[in-house]
């Protein structure tokens, strides 16, 4: 409860760190973290009425000043907590901190879940990151973790491009934006996605309630996503080796413009709302497929675990433009929804608002099964 009123005061106050001229240029995103979490320092150098104080290794020591910003309560109450206790302290002293004790120092590694605790050593990583991109006057030459980016990250980039290029010459795999929940369903379509050659990337988003019961000292949401960091890993079993990747996104905000505002309204006048065929449509398959294009990231295709299935149709005439019908040669053709052969877990109903662009871009891996062969996989 303290860690969540800490949230609360942060957010109700302005907690801009001062302008120095060692600030670190831009809120940078803490990896690792089970919410979105941003954070900026800056190194605030002796005061010139006071003697100079001079490191070990002969350099000023700077003390520093910590800001940060996060989308959820408990995230925003430990963000608080750690800024304060890094308040005045002296850079070199943050430096040779060890990131994973910082929770027991703080008596919140018995409080806090495994992901919260790992998300705590990832924002001493980032601080100290930040520490030495400004001491060594490069913001953009020192990875997270403290390496030259001259040295392995440079070469990593290298044979990264090489791999795409070959790839763009031989096989390239289709990609694949996989919504994961941490159930059954998407789970295993996530392996079968993998089992058919596709280069999946896993997404959980985080679209309720995650505020709304952190003082009540649980956060079912947690699980879940530990469960998705789970299945991720397992995956290299399919995957040559290779995990999953998997990236958080919060859209709660988006939830309640779209679809709790929708189901209020509709309750009001009296009507009533169907709020998961609003999610599908403007959630899930709706601002997750802006966020990816805001985000620079490019996917052929986002599948889920619905129970659905997708077959093309007869050719669109008027419902294309001219430029996109010449471009495929005049061969547009619609999506059309099925229905899945299990009766009893069939969702098409719940997909029934999506457009032909976002049924373009949707891949459903079990439209085919029905649920008893889902968990026999």
């Amino acid at each position: 409860k303290q860690i969540v009123q800490a949230g609360m005061n942060r957010k109700n106050q302005n907690c801009e760190i001062e302008i120095h001229p060692l600030t670190y240029p831009t809120m940078e995103r803490v990896p690792g973290c089970v919410a979105t979490v941003h954070l900026q320092i800056a190194l605030i150098p002796p005061s010139p009425s006071t003697s100079r104080d001079i490191s070990t290794d002969g350099r000023e020591r700077y003390r520093l000043q910590v800001d940060g910003t996060s989308d959820a309560m408990l995230s925003r109450g430990i963000l608080a907590l750690v800024s304060d206790m890094f308040r005045g302290v002296t850079a070199e002293d943050i430096l040779n901190l060890e990131p994973d004790h910082l929770a027991t120092a703080m008596g919140l590694r018995s409080v806090l879940s495994r992901g919260r605790n790992d998300g705590v050593a990832s924002m001493v990583r980032v601080v100290q990151s930040q520490i030495r991109r400004l001491i060594d006057g490069d913001s953009k030459d020192v990875n997270v973790d403290g390496s030259s980016v001259n040295g392995n990250t440079k070469k990593a980039e290298q044979v990264a491009k090489q791999s795409t290029d070959a790839a763009d010459q031989s096989t390239r795999k289709p990609t694949v934006a996989m919504l994961l929940s941490g159930g059954v369903d998407s789970s295993v379509a996530l392996h079968l996605l993998l089992r058919q050659n596709y280069n999946v990337t896993a997404f959980y988003l985080r679209i309720w309630l995650e505020d709304e019961l952190s003082n009540l000292g649980t956060c079912p949401w947690e699980d879940d996503l530990e469960v998705c960091q789970a299945v991720c890993e397992h995956a290299e079993d399919v995957n040559g080796g290779v995990g999953v990747t998997l990236e958080t996104v919060s859209l709660g905000k988006e939830y309640r413009e779209r679809v709790v505002r929708y189901t209020i309204e509709e309750a009001e006048r009296g009507r009533t709302p169907n709020p998961d065929i609003m999610c599908n449509s403007r959630v899930k398959f709706g601002c997750f497929l802006e966020w990816i294009e805001e985000s620079g990231m490019e996917f052929d295709y986002v599948a889920s675990g619905h129970y659905a299935r997708l077959e093309d149709g007869d050719i669109m005439c008027e419902e294309v433009n001219e430029s996109e019908y010449n471009a495929n040669g005049g061969n547009v053709k619609k999506k059309r929804l099925f229905r899945a052969p299990d009766p009893v877990k069939d969702q098409s109903y719940f997909l029934c608002a999506l457009t032909q662009k976002q049924l373009s871009k949707v891949i459903f891996p079990l439209g085919q099964y029905h649920k008893s062969e889902v968990r026999d996989l």
